[in-house]
């Protein structure tokens, strides 16, 4: 599998993340699923406590006429992951959200999995062909 995020997306993550550098965010990844490759279009910034639990989970699911494909965070603590070991996250895209020197944007995506335990497996970053915008 690899993930896809389309440029508004990426603008979006990018602004997260450099507004973030005091605070963290978090959110809903929506797109589709086609294939092994996940499509990010668009992001829904939101707390972890609206998506974290099973409830909220589903509400968001429907609201966004269940295209939410993963979540993202700028923690890299590994603890905003954790919270969603949960059994309506089996199979969804994790993204690890963050700024290196000169504001570049760091993504890390990962598939929350389930085999006895909850994990998380990487995986790699699609890059738009060169010279697409």
């Amino acid at each position: 599998m690899d993930v896809y995020i389309a440029a508004e997306a990426l603008l979006f993550l990018k602004a997260q993340a450099l507004a973030s550098t005091k605070r963290r965010s978090s959110g809903i990844l929506l797109g589709h699923i086609r294939g092994r490759r996940f499509f990010v279009e668009t992001v829904y910034p939101c707390p972890e406590t609206d998506y974290a639990a099973e409830a909220g989970f589903w509400s968001l699911q429907e609201m966004f006429s269940h295209r939410i494909i993963g979540f993202y965070s700028t923690r890299s603590d590994g603890r905003a992951a954790s919270r969603l070991f949960r059994p309506f996250a089996c199979g969804k895209l994790f993204l690890r959200v963050g700024i290196l020197p000169r504001n570049r944007l760091s993504l890390q995506p990962l598939v929350i999995e389930f085999d006895d335990t909850f994990s998380l497996h990487p995986i790699p970053l699609s890059r738009p062909p060169r010279g697409s915008k």
